[in-house]
């Protein structure tokens, strides 16, 4: 006996390997619609894979949901200002210097130039306190520790600080100060790696670091008010009608016009009316007629 052949549909392009990839599309802010042409596929069928898996559909959610608070982070700092570091790198040393300070093992020592150039950076003042008095080098990794004299380990510090570190590490050490400062740890760090990175044959170090502040947007803070707090910022806002008021008829008003009768006997259909909805008398109409 002959068996019908069954129609067979077209295979489903769905595969494992999609889900991670639409999360990190919807990640990057892509909506449903580019990740189904970006996949090469109807959105309706995005739907529908969306109803058969699960998984799929929490993952579209989950990059949908990390998209949306990395912009609001980014708005709520734009509408709060915020601080960042400028560093300035310049052309110090030409190519054809190269190993011009260098000993024989290839490491760099400390030089005059590179000395003046660390105390430019840190404004002539200690690395950790901020004191101007007495500066000396200060050897990061100590001298005890294997510590180098080369402008890799050697930062601008204050007498008093350079005696009570000693050969400690410089975390373990700053952070149990009482003027420790986490900007200027920072600073220290950032110096030390641009140093560290760049070797006297490149044409660029670093020469300048400034801290910078970025004012609040007020364009940023209407927006974020407008959404977070509608009812209090919104543009439109609802009033509450109390009633009928009466209201006095200048001389210099349209009505300047009326005589004094017809001006009496408008104010008093208006005290009329509104004692009519005092009492609780709906709809009531004020006419107003002219007396020969």
């Amino acid at each position: 006996m002959k068996t019908k052949n069954k129609k067979r549909g077209r295979k489903s392009l769905f595969k494992e390997d999609i889900i991670s990839e639409s999360e990190a599309m919807a990640r990057f802010g892509l909506t449903e619609n580019q990740i189904a042409h970006v996949i090469g596929i109807n959105p309706m069928t995005l739907v529908q894979w969306k109803k058969k898996n699960p998984e799929f559909e929490q993952a579209l959610k989950r990059g949908e949901t990390i998209a949306n608070m990395t912009i609001q982070k980014s708005l709520y700092k734009k509408a709060i200002g915020y601080e960042y570091q400028e560093v300035t790198r310049e052309r110090i040393i030409a190519g054809s210097h190269k190993g011009r300070h260098s000993n024989k093992e290839g490491s760099f020592t400390l030089t005059e130039k590179d000395w003046k150039l660390c105390l430019d950076i840190f404004d002539h003042k200690c690395a950790y306190c901020g004191s101007d008095e007495f500066i000396q080098k200060d050897h990061v990794i100590p001298l005890a520790k294997s510590g180098e004299f080369k402008r890799t380990n050697i930062i601008p510090a204050c007498k008093t600080c350079n005696c009570s570190k000693k050969d400690r590490n410089i975390n373990v050490w700053y952070k149990k100060q009482s003027f420790f400062d986490k900007k200027r740890l920072e600073k220290i760090e950032l110096y030390l790696k641009d140093v560290g990175e760049s070797s006297i044959s490149e044409s660029f170090r670093i020469t300048k670091i400034i801290n910078k502040h970025i004012a609040p947007d007020i364009t940023s803070i209407i927006f974020w008010l407008k959404n977070k707090s509608r009812d209090e910022w919104r543009d439109i806002r609802e009033h509450k009608y109390d009633g009928l008021k009466p209201m006095p008829i200048k001389d210099n008003d349209i009505n300047d016009k009326l005589s004094k009768k017809d001006k009496k006997q408008i104010d008093g259909l208006l005290c009329e009316a509104i004692e009519r909805q005092n009492a609780g008398e709906s709809g009531a109409m004020v006419s107003y007629v002219q007396e020969d």
